[in-house]
């Protein structure tokens, strides 16, 4: 599909764009490619490019025009897209053997959402807007994927197979994002007027919070699998200390039955005194181990309740310390357990009304 754009001249050209979808062959894909070349005078190089997948995220500059290759990432795809994108004086090509079937029926549609501009270098803008857009979406996909592992990593158990595919996302994203801004240097040497500087500033700035993001969760997928082996030593460490809790309970009787279960004549310490003091001593040690955990087990349930008091009267004088984050929409919302009861006041009050 193609169109051909004819307007007002913005510094002396207009511009054609055009979007390939190529075929899956490469036989297919190279005489696409050739007929593509013919009219736009492409390089040789850049028809292999197109046609051998799996490039990596750079930018080639061929005189007359620069080929991009760029990784689109959308959380609604299962894998991302690779792109192509040629810029030339006067035509504007996007290349790919894919189609963004679940976000919009051609590319189009997808980096022109609110409609083409009739100038080159606005398309521009738009184009690269929406990418790195629809790119931070998917950081923020990830990052919401993270905060999930941990807190299932951290209340109970986990197949590392999630961690490992999630440590695999970071990574890939990582490769194609990174090389991304030569691509935007390459870009200031095109005559963008004053708004086109402020729009492209604003693309760069995004993207490089973007790369913060991706640092981010290189380092804590690191630190995710450490999170994993630590909370299992520990399920295993608090499982050891019950078995070895019940065994320390059962060892004085097994104990005793070891002793009075051999075979002697007549049963030792049988008319002593000492024998009751033994069998006291002997049952009421667990006993008294067994009630002693108990008052430790209240004791700890009343010293939690003074924390919590503690702690909601250090939030009154230290707010930003309770705070949590929403990692749906990247904002963060401070507790506030006061409006929550409130509402429920409220809504009592209403149910009281309804009756009465």
């Amino acid at each position: 599909m193609s169109e051909i754009i004819l307007s007002k001249k913005f510094q002396g050209r207009n511009y054609i764009f055009e979007e390939l979808i190529l075929s899956q062959t490469s036989q297919d894909a190279y005489i696409q490619m050739q007929g593509i070349a013919t009219r736009f005078k492409l390089h040789y190089l850049t028809v292999e490019d197109c046609v051998h997948r799996n490039q990596r995220t750079k930018v080639e500059s061929f005189g007359e025009y620069h080929f991009i290759v760029w990784y689109y990432f959308n959380p609604s795809l299962e894998k991302p897209i690779e792109l192509h994108i040629v810029l030339g004086k006067d035509f504007l090509l996007l290349i790919t053997n894919e189609t963004p079937l679940r976000i919009a029926t051609d590319w189009k549609m997808l980096c022109f959402p609110k409609g083409q501009s009739i100038f080159l270098y606005d398309a521009i803008c738009q184009m690269f807007d929406v990418l790195v857009e629809h790119s931070e979406m998917y950081v923020a996909a990830l990052e919401y994927g993270m905060h999930v592992l941990e807190k299932r990593i951290v209340t109970k158990q986990i197949n590392p197979k999630k961690m490992l595919r999630m440590k695999y996302l970071v990574n890939e994203l990582e490769q194609t994002v990174g090389a991304v801004g030569t691509i935007f240097h390459q870009l200031e040497k095109y005559e963008f007027n004053l708004d086109q500087k402020f729009r492209m500033r604003n693309i760069v700035d995004h993207h490089n919070r973007l790369l913060e993001n991706v640092m981010h969760l290189r380092f804590q997928s690191m630190a995710l699998m450490d999170i994993y082996y630590g909370s299992a030593g520990e399920r295993s460490n608090q499982q050891m200390r019950k078995l070895t809790m019940l065994s320390a309970y059962l060892l004085p009787m097994s104990v005793l039955a070891g002793i009075f279960g051999m075979n002697f004549e007549s049963m030792p310490f049988k008319e002593s005194s000492f024998m009751y003091v033994g069998f006291i001593l002997i049952f009421g040690t667990p006993l008294s181990i067994f009630i002693f955990f108990i008052y430790r087990k209240i004791n700890s349930k009343n010293s939690k309740k003074m924390r919590k008091i503690h702690d909601e009267n250090h939030k009154k004088h230290y707010p930003f310390l309770f705070r949590q984050m929403d990692y749906s929409n990247h904002k963060i919302v401070n507790e506030n357990k006061e409006s929550m009861q409130n509402s429920k006041n409220s809504k009592k009050d209403k149910k009281h009304t309804k009756v009465t």
